[in-house]
Parts: structure tokens; C-alpha cells; sequence
């Protein structure tokens, strides 16, 4: 084991009351500076985070995330792969964010400054967050986020109707496809998958990884437009606090993103709202997952420089992954 840090497992409750979320964390042994929650993404899990979960501890931050209502290991041993709730699972996942992060608080220190670092859906999830319960957060990184989509109201009516007509855990292909079909567009088209990232070794190992592979429900395809829609409503880039230091992140080639188009869209409006340190860095080239692309060296250095320098009395650390 590397005696920079230690990796231990814990569970907490979720708060749709009858489900325990399974997490994973990553202890510094040396001092802890911060506290650094990961929000992992769609067909997603936070076991899939932990090189970079590691090279934070490294720093000095506790890295600790839990795999969310119907993904990982919470969903395998609630039987829920893909099902997160029959209605208002979008919720839930914003309330357990916190109730995960008043759980790890409690146990290590109310006093720690804590960042939350958002994946795709888990951005959705993350910015919801922060703008609720922002003044609890020292900072936020949203990682391969978007704007609107132009589809999407479309797509959440479509759902809403084929879940008022099928059982609650009915998956549909066409819908997916509608959803999702377009992203492979561009690529060498591989894999469905290749739209995450250049590395065929990643995608490889993601296409043979079952809890990457599952079929979203009908509710839970609800459960995510649900989410986009509402962290680019109005109201919630008006409720961002003004003082949260904010990091947007995402390739030039993220599909997710509209290829920079989207997430630019969502920085301008948050500029717009006088947001004291809002920062927009996009990696060249990078597709949906920059954390598993060719260059991640360079965007682990990036992510942990940025919060070093938002971390009180924190001096900047080299990690192993180098500068890039």
C-alpha cells in the first residue's frame, strides 16, 4: 500500500429512507486540508475516480464519494441497477450529496474546508447542490456539464408517458437511443462508447464492466433530463453564490458539453452573474471523460492546482502524475 494514503470503505443511509449507500474513501496520512466529494456520472460509479481520488489524498484532501441510487455497489446489492426511485429520484440524489457529505463532516471535522468535484449527471447532481447548500462548500468543480438540450423537453415527456404506461423498472432501447444515440457522432465509431475518450484501453475495459453497461430505466431517464433541465433554469444560475469559487472543466470534443459550445454557454451566464471566481478550462481534444483521456496527467495536476490554491493555508504538492 502507498504510504501516502489509505483506502477504506464506509456506508451511510440514503434519504429515500429504505437504501444504504456503499462509498469509498481515500484517507491522507499526513494531515487532512481539505475534504473532496466525487459525484460520479451516468452507468457510472465512484470506484472508476479512484486514481484521481488517490493523487488528492496525496495532497492532503480526503477524496470520498458513495455510488449513487441504482449504480455501483449500492444498486447491485439493492437489486436497483438503473432505477433510482418511481418518481423524484432527481431529488433524492441532490439530498443525498449533502446528507453523505454531513455524514463524512461529522466524522471528520465540521471545521474542514469541503469541495465537490460533479461527472456528467453527477455535475447535474453537483450544481443543484451547491447552489442549495453552496454556503456549506469551499468550492465546485463541474466536469463534463452542459447546457440545454434542445431535445430534452421532448425526451422528458416521452418518458413520463412510457412510465405511466409500463412498470416502474421498464427500460426502452428506442428511448435511449433518442437520448443518447447521437454522441458516438465524429468518432471512429469503435465501440458505442468511443464518445468518452480517446483511450481504446478504457473504453475497452468500460465495455466490459457491468456496472457500466446497464440499461437506464424509463423513471430514471426521467430522473436525468429532470436534472439538466433544472441546473440550467434561470433560477438556479441566480442561486449560485456569488462567492463560491467554480470550476468548469470539459473537452473540446465532449458531446455532452455540444463540444465546448454548452459548457462555454453555462460560464457565460454565470460570469453574467458577477461570480467572484468562475473559471472555464477546456483540455484540447479531450472527449466526455477527461479524467480517463490520454492526457489525464495533465487535468489531475490542473484539478488538484486549482484547489490548492482555493484551500486555506494549503501549499501546492507534486503529485507522481507530474505536471503534463
Amino acid at each position: 500500500m502507498d504510504s501516502a494514503w489509505k483506502r477504506e470503505e464506509f456506508s451511510c443511509p440514503s434519504t429515500d429512507g429504505q437504501t444504504v449507500l456503499q462509498g469509498t474513501l481515500y484517507r491522507p496520512m499526513g494531515k487532512v486540508r481539505g475534504l473532496l466529494q466525487i459525484v460520479h456520472g451516468m452507468t457510472d460509479y465512484v470506484g472508476r475516480y479512484e486514481p484521481f481520488m488517490r493523487q488528492a489524498a496525496k495532497c492532503g484532501y480526503l477524496a470520498f464519494g458513495t455510488d449513487q441510487l441504482g449504480h455501483g455497489r449500492t444498486g447491485e446489492m439493492a437489486d436497483s441497477l438503473g432505477f433510482i426511485a418511481r418518481r423524484g429520484g432527481d431529488r433524492l440524489l441532490v439530498e443525498d450529496v449533502h446528507a453523505t457529505a454531513d455524514y463524512i463532516r461529522q466524522k471528520e471535522g465540521p471545521e474542514l474546508p469541503l469541495f465537490v468535484f460533479g461527472h456528467s449527471m453527477g455535475s447535474f447532481v453537483a450544481r443543484l447542490y451547491a447552489a442549495e447548500y453552496g454556503n456549506e462548500l469551499s468550492g465546485a468543480i463541474f466536469c463534463g456539464t452542459g447546457y440545454k438540450v434542445a431535445f430534452s423537453g421532448v425526451g422528458l415527456c416521452l418518458a413520463r408517458c412510457i412510465r405511466a404506461l409500463r412498470r416502474d423498472r421498464a427500460v426502452s432501447p428506442g428511448l435511449e437511443k433518442m437520448m443518447f444515440g447521437s454522441y458516438n457522432k465524429g468518432t471512429p465509431g469503435r465501440t458505442e462508447y468511443d464518445w468518452l475518450t480517446r483511450d481504446d484501453a478504457v473504453v475497452d475495459a468500460y465495455v466490459r464492466d457491468p456496472w457500466c453497461t446497464f440499461h437506464f430505466t424509463v423513471p430514471a431517464i426521467c430522473d436525468l433530463v429532470t436534472l439538466s433541465r433544472n441546473c440550467n433554469k434561470k433560477n438556479w444560475f441566480d442561486a449560485m453564490p456569488k462567492s463560491l469559487p467554480t470550476l468548469l472543466v470539459s473537452g473540446t470534443a465532449d458531446p455532452v458539453g455540444d463540444f465546448s459550445k454548452g459548457v462555454s454557454r453555462v460560464y457565460d451566464e454565470l460570469c453574467a452573474r458577477r461570480m467572484r471566481d468562475v473559471t472555464l478550462r477546456l483540455f484540447e481534444g479531450d472527449r466526455h471523460e477527461i479524467l480517463n483521456e490520454l492526457d489525464r496527467g495533465e487535468v489531475i495536476t490542473y484539478l488538484l492546482g486549482w484547489l490548492q490554491e482555493r484551500t486555506p493555508g494549503q501549499e501546492k504538492q507534486e503529485t507522481e502524475m507530474g505536471k503534463g
